[in-house]
């Protein structure tokens, strides 16, 4: 059963407009660089990914549709299903 999702974050691409910052606000700061931190992520590849409980699949969900480049995206917790 799954329990987790996967939320991923280009923030190489990131412009800093914080668009997604309200829908989860515990999970962001803006970094140095006026791009934003997604707090608890590790770095893999290009983007940074952090696990997310299923229970709040809402508030991620409204996190990717916010962004306005298209930078955040979240999966099922095996990374092969593409949900928001």
């Amino acid at each position: 059963m799954m329990t987790t999702l996967r939320f991923e974050f280009d923030r190489e691409r990131c412009l800093g407009d914080a668009v997604c910052a309200p829908y989860a606000p515990d999970a962001w700061d803006f970094g140095k660089d006026g791009r934003m931190v997604l707090r608890g992520s590790r770095r893999q590849g290009k983007c940074w990914v952090r696990e997310v409980p299923l229970a709040e699949l809402e508030r991620w969900k409204a996190c990717c549709d916010a962004c306005p480049e298209g930078l955040l995206r979240l999966y099922d917790e095996t990374g092969m299903r593409r949900l928001a």
